[in-house]
């Protein structure tokens, strides 16, 4: 059985390489992208079955937030399941009028995985013995966020 292809986007390395162990550990095929730009060239150079986007993603020149791309990815290819990832309690609950799925980030691992099966049919891949109650801490110790600058483009959802 081919494995879903998810495209995994966030700046965060320490959060990336978790997301993409973990998707990997239960059958998806998993891209990472850290921006939004390289985002978009993975979107349409592979054959990305679905998109997990953070909605913190560090923005810089010429990019946009986690959430404007989550909202422009569902807008270029309505069939693609989109979920964002955040600890803001109003982006989760925001988010399922624009996108197929949200998940707060210090929630259960195997609560992404459940969902992430659920968009995507993939209900068949393999399921290891992985740690199901593993939660990601509210927060994570590491450097400290670059100021954001100001944002240059910007997409309009149709």
């Amino acid at each position: 059985m081919t494995p879903v292809r998810l495209l995994c986007v966030e700046s965060d390395a320490g959060f990336g390489v978790l997301y993409q162990a973990l998707m990997r550990s239960h059958g998806f095929a998993v891209d990472l992208a850290t921006d939004s730009s390289s985002a978009f060239e993975l979107l349409h150079s592979s054959r990305v079955q679905a998109a997990l986007v953070a909605h913190d993603l560090e923005v810089g020149d010429c990019e946009i937030s986690g959430f404007e791309l989550a909202v422009e990815f569902k807008r270029r290819i309505p069939s693609l399941p989109v979920v964002i990832v955040s600890d803001c309690k109003s982006v989760v609950e925001g988010a399922r009028n624009f996108l197929d799925g949200s998940i707060a980030k210090s929630a259960r691992l195997d609560k992404l995985v459940e969902l992430m099966r659920s968009l995507t049919g993939a209900d068949a891949i393999r399921r290891p013995a992985l740690v199901h109650t593993m939660e990601i801490p509210a927060h994570v110790a590491g450097p400290r966020p670059r100021r954001r600058l100001p944002r240059v483009a910007s997409f309009a959802a149709s």
